[in-house]
This record gives structure tokens, sequence and C-alpha cells, in this order.
């Protein structure tokens, strides 16, 4: 188990590397549209929302439909998919 100095650095790295995004009004609202056109859950949808809105391309998920395009631009990838 990481005590807390390592978990520190662990994170201290994350965002080193990755872009961390704020969560706004608009996420959650194009969550909730997403959420009536999809049919996916709320939480899955505010990732997908997060996701639309920083312009990417592909999601890496293994509990969302493998293959599946969203608004012609962002692509689900199940990486456990065989």
């Amino acid at each position: 188990m990481l005590d807390s100095k390592e978990i520190s650095l662990l994170i201290d790295e994350f965002f080193k590397v990755f872009t961390v995004k704020t969560i706004t009004q608009q996420t959650i609202q194009n969550a909730l549209s997403l959420r009536d056109k999809y049919h996916y859950s709320y939480f899955d949808c505010l990732m997908l929302s997060s996701a639309l809105l920083s312009d990417c391309s592909i999601l890496y998920s293994e509990d969302m439909h493998h293959s599946h395009t969203l608004e012609n631009t962002l692509k689900i990838i199940d990486p456990f998919h065989g």
C-alpha cells in the first residue's frame, strides 16, 4: 500500500502529464442532453460530455458500447474487447 507522500508524488506526476478540466455548467447541461439522446448513465454522460468539450476523439471505457461514435467525433473503445 502506498503512503500519503507516495500518493501525493503520483498525483503531481499525473497533473504534469494529463490535462485536468473543471466540470462547468456547460459540461453538466451537455451531459443531460447526451443522456436523453444516447441513454447512458448520467455519470457516463458527464465523462462523454467532458471528452467532447475537450475535443477528444477516443474515450476508452469497458462500460459503454464498443466502437459507438457520438456526435460524429467521439468514438468509444473498449480496451478489453476481444
